[in-house]
């Protein structure tokens, strides 16, 4: 950013580990449901797939609370994207 004239304002990190694995566990939703953009069609799925959908569907509903719940204690030292304010 410096390179580019800008002087940058603010750089703060954002999320971590735990918000990184729930965002995950999120995602599974999507692509499960072949959301546009999260699944193709092409992408064939096993009988086990079907079979085992509702525990995973259960787990990842389990997950999603209790990682957001411990994204609140996230490390600052690994997070998984920034939020940055630059001025020209």
């Amino acid at each position: 950013m410096e390179t580019a004239g800008l002087e940058i304002i603010e750089l703060k990190p954002l999320g971590g580990l735990w918000s990184s694995f729930a965002a995950r566990f999120f995602y599974f939703f999507l692509q499960s449901v072949r959301c546009k953009g999260m699944s193709t069609k092409e992408v064939r799925r096993s009988l086990f797939f079907y079979i085992l959908y509702p525990l995973m569907v259960f787990y990842s509903i389990l997950s999603i609370a209790i990682c957001l719940f411990l994204s609140l204690g996230d490390l600052q030292e690994e997070p998984n994207s920034h939020l940055v304010v630059v001025r020209k």
